[in-house]
């Protein structure tokens, strides 16, 4: 009898520890993404956002070795770790991204098609008149209704994980994230 009540103790006492466990991850890993960013709202009512791809995030960050996204926040007018972006509804919202990060070979060209936006997908590379050197995309697509969509890149170039789509790639808050169309 003795060791059936050691055995109990034992499953409950592991039982315990499992469920501490998956709280943690769940309180610290799934619930911690980055905050959002409003676009900029122009004079003809459109909006405007700004990105920056850099290929490792600040070194306070959690994982300052992987590539990520930033964004100007139209209201602090500052780089800020986000991917999670406000944009308003039924409107054509141009996107300026600057790409600090090596370009990582396409796997599969059907990665490298846009679709979706107004006009196509035209690049201008470095040197440009920002500090270091960098290609520059632009492209405007226009908003649906209300709601919450999400975004993810789609080139694989996550070093060190399994065909370049773990970790960064898979994550909210550096290769993906949401739009929330408001």
């Amino acid at each position: 009898m003795a060791g059936a009540g050691k055995r109990i103790a034992l499953i409950t006492i592991t039982a315990a520890i499992v469920c501490v466990v998956i709280g943690l991850y769940i309180g610290l890993y799934l619930t911690n993404v980055p905050g959002s960013a409003a676009a900029t709202t122009t004079a003809t009512g459109e909006a405007q956002l700004y990105l920056g791809t850099v290929p490792a995030a600040e070194t306070t960050d959690p994982h300052p070795t992987w590539v990520s996204y930033y964004v100007v926040d139209a209201k602090a007018q500052t780089w800020q770790h986000k991917t999670t972006f406000v944009l308003p509804a039924n409107t054509l919202v141009h996107v300026t991204i600057y790409n600090y990060d090596s370009a990582s070979a396409l796997r599969n060209n059907w990665f490298g098609q846009a679709t979706g936006t107004v006009g196509g997908v035209p690049c201008g590379n470095a040197p440009c008149s920002l500090s270091y050197d960098h290609t520059t995309t632009t492209f405007t697509f226009r908003t649906p209704g209300k709601g919450l969509y999400r975004w993810q890149c789609f080139v694989p170039c996550a070093a060190g994980f399994i065909a370049g789509f773990g970790g960064p790639m898979q994550t909210v808050g550096y290769m993906d994230g949401f739009m929330k169309v408001v």
